[in-house]
């Protein structure tokens, strides 16, 4: 079944942008539902490695087998002004269009701001699994990317994605929350049920962990459409958010 033209985040977040501004640190963030799996996304949060907020784009489900179960859902978060910065040439094109620019994702992918991933188990996984899965998906994009690389890269990469993939030593059941916080740098913090288990850097890392959702072969084919469908009401969204305090004040 084909998505709407217009996605109910979108909506949503063109319905929350007035008002935007007047965010309370203190009160709770309203949220999104993930329709499959019904878990909820806040519109806003802050993540590990970061003090500031980042804002959900969209979100999806990721599903195994031909019975289609449900792994876990996910929501992309981004920092909100230098996303939309690196957004804005795209806010025109119609959804198709969207859809189909590589260069909209790429520009996500690029991107020097703060990227987030939040997955909320649906079902129970052994970590092994978890790790093997990673593994999978991660280490091919690995070796794509080292064909560019200077080899300190390709080894500190190999050495991050053991060390990542060794968090994941436990079984993850049902509405475990994990968080992936990519920042500026290649840092990528790591953090389960609110405990952060480690931070690695790794640039090629961080880039192939987002790809798994934003590249030419994602787990999710909806969910990337949902990214790019939700650009426009994203962009119009950050527009009406206050600068970043440091910025105002010039204390960067």
């Amino acid at each position: 079944m084909s998505r709407p033209q217009i996605p109910l985040l979108a909506l949503a977040l063109l319905a929350l942008a007035p008002s935007i501004a007047a965010q309370d640190p203190v009160s709770p963030a309203p949220t999104v539902e993930e329709p499959r799996s019904e878990v909820q996304f806040a519109k806003w949060m802050t993540f590990p490695g970061s003090k500031a907020s980042l804002h959900l784009l969209d979100v999806g489900v990721r599903t195994k087998t031909i019975l289609a179960i449900k792994v876990y859902a996910f929501g992309l978060y981004l920092e909100a002004k230098p996303a939309a910065k690196a957004l804005e040439a795209y806010k025109g094109l119609s959804q198709k269009e969207r859809r189909k620019s590589g260069k909209l994702y790429q520009a996500l992918l690029d991107g020097e701001f703060s990227k987030g991933l939040r997955w909320v188990m649906t079902c129970d996984v052994d970590g092994e699994d978890i790790a093997e899965a990673f593994a999978d998906s991660l280490e091919p994009r690995l070796k794509k990317l080292a064909k560019s690389a200077k080899p300190a890269e390709v080894e500190a990469a190999k050495a991050a994605l053991t060390t990542f993939k060794a968090y994941f030593k436990d079984e993850l059941t049902e509405d475990t929350e994990l968080i992936f916080a990519w920042h500026p740098g290649g840092r990528l913090v790591t953090m389960v049920n609110g405990k952060v288990l480690g931070e690695v850097k790794s640039q090629h890392l961080a880039l192939a962990l987002f790809d798994v959702y934003l590249g030419a072969d994602p787990i999710s084919d909806d969910a990337k459409e949902a990214f790019a469908d939700s650009v426009p009401a994203f962009v119009e969204m950050a527009a009406k958010l206050p600068e970043p305090k440091a910025q105002m004040d010039g204390s960067r």
